[in-house]
């Protein structure tokens, strides 16, 4: 299925294809709407700095060794959402592996119950949306 939507090369199973990271890349949404998928419970809202507000609607931190980890304070990311694979427990709770997702794949891919107004990710994460009526 992935080679398909030409995400994966069909002729090497070596070859590795870039994306691109600025601006609008078919691939790379394909890929980050397949993560939300299969992470799904696994949803985060960044506050500030490192802070993290999970589904469960629990504090947690960004993980220092993920590439979103960052001391400055003025960060600010282009869409708050994350998905995340793990999360570690020791004196605090940390998210890993964390990639940045749009509310429209969390609508699409990982949401409980769409409604009218608003879709529900969790019991705790509700989003309302302006409807347009042409």
């Amino acid at each position: 299925m992935i080679q398909k939507f030409k995400c994966v090369s069909s002729s090497s199973s070596s070859s590795f294809r870039w994306y691109r990271r600025h601006g609008a890349d078919d691939a790379l949404d394909l890929v980050i709407a397949v993560l939300s998928a299969g992470l799904y419970p696994n949803v985060c809202l960044h506050k500030d700095r490192r802070k993290v507000l999970t589904t469960e609607a629990k504090a947690a931190l960004i993980h220092k060794s993920s590439v979103n980890f960052t001391k400055d304070a003025g960060v600010a990311f282009p869409c708050p959402l994350f998905v995340f694979g793990e999360k570690i427990r020791t004196r605090a709770v940390s998210c890993k592996n964390m990639t940045m997702v749009s509310p429209v794949h969390l609508l699409l891919f990982a949401s409980r119950k769409v409604q009218q107004n608003h879709f529900l990710v969790s019991h705790k994460f509700i989003f309302s949306c302006a409807i347009f009526r042409f």
